[in-house]
């Protein structure tokens, strides 16, 4: 009962595998425990567009009591400013340019593909582009159209809560997703995929 029956998605033996397991063992989820988190999809209006932004909302110790803070942020209206441009070939800042006290840098800013110049690992960060763009006033918050919670405290384990509002018995706050995870490196990789992270 406490799955979504409508997901087909979960297989029924690792719904009974993952009920044995906390049935058998019990798990009792803490408040402030770290490794659960909110994500939270929300309307914000730009130039009188309304666009998706999503919030990653983490507790944080504040005092004697605790808080929701942003932890990250995703917005689909940042991507195109970053992504890299790998067609290109030969556009490079020259090994030597410090001899030069990097005068060449005038024709790299110049460029409408600037992001080619940066560091390989550069991942952009949405957080940032956010607050700048709040503070400018060009983001207006508009509405929260969706929330869901995902946990990482069951050891071995993943599983994202959603909330259901239809007829029936099966409604309210159910399991929306369930996942086996066998290491580390597994529960990394569903971290970066549920935080929208490409690299």
């Amino acid at each position: 009962m406490l799955f979504d029956a409508d997901n087909r998605g979960i297989n029924n033996d690792l719904k009974v595998q993952f009920a044995k397991e906390v049935l058998e063992k019990p798990v009792l989820l803490d408040f402030h425990g770290g490794n659960w988190y909110s994500e939270v999809h929300t309307t914000f209006t730009v130039n009188g567009k309304n666009q998706t932004v999503i919030l990653f909302m983490e507790l944080e110790k504040d005092h004697l009591g605790s808080k929701w803070v942003i932890s990250r942020v995703h917005a689909d209206m940042f991507d195109p400013y970053f992504q890299r441009d790998t067609l290109r070939v030969g556009k490079f800042i020259h090994p030597l340019s410090h001899e030069l006290d990097f005068m060449n840098l005038r024709k790299a800013f110049a460029n409408d593909s600037v992001s080619q110049f940066t560091v390989k690992r550069f991942v952009p960060d949405h957080l940032s582009l956010f607050l700048y763009e709040i503070k400018k006033g060009n983001l207006k918050f508009k509405t929260v159209d969706e929330v869901k919670f995902h946990f990482f405290q069951v050891s071995g384990w993943y599983f994202e809560l959603s909330e259901f509002n239809r007829p029936g018995y099966n409604t309210g706050w159910l399991i929306s997703n369930l996942v086996k995870l066998n290491n580390e490196t597994e529960k990394n990789l569903l971290r970066k995929f549920l935080y929208y992270e490409r690299k």
